[in-house]
């Protein structure tokens, strides 16, 4: 199906309260569809609420690398960190479905959904980069030599103040 409207919402990270708001506002602009950059995990809200808000919409979504730590059940040491069993396992099943990148077709050209940048849950780009910081980024310029793409769409890139 090719996308005209879509709604967009970046790392959730347990703020399920948050969540739910963007869901309704995103359905209010009547978004054909909602997609989201993963990192589901680790906050202060409910994981598992979140997930089943992710899921009652049939929001698009990506694992983050939040996400495959908590499956992985490393870099648990961090502040609010989502505990493997403290959660649903329909969650982590959930979670486990999820794939690093999703393809969207829209009426302007194909969009790369994804966390980081492609497969690398790590990689960014932040508001500063540009010149020599964007010919050096090396998953950046992957993504950019395949001409795939018109649009990426990731996350990974809250800035803490």
């Amino acid at each position: 199906m090719n996308y005209n409207s879509i709604g967009i919402i970046g790392d959730v990270h347990c703020e399920d309260r948050l969540l739910e708001k963007a869901v309704d506002i995103l359905i209010a602009k009547n978004s054909e569809i909602i997609i989201c950059t993963g990192d589901i995990a680790d906050g202060e809200g409910d994981f598992d609420k979140c997930i089943g808000i992710l899921e009652r919409h049939g929001i698009m979504t990506i694992r983050g690398n939040h996400d495959n730590w908590l499956l992985t059940n490393t870099m648990r040491s961090l502040t609010d960190a989502t505990m493997i069993d403290k959660v649903d396992s329909r969650s982590i099943n959930y979670l486990k479905k999820l794939s690093k990148t999703q393809d969207i077709q829209t009426s302007i050209g194909e969009i790369l959904l994804c966390h980081g940048l492609g497969n690398n849950d790590m990689a960014r780009l932040t508001p500063d980069d540009y010149g020599y910081a964007l010919e050096a980024n090396i998953e950046l310029q992957k993504i950019l030599s395949d001409n795939k793409y018109s649009i990426i769409i990731s996350g990974h890139t809250q800035s803490y103040i």
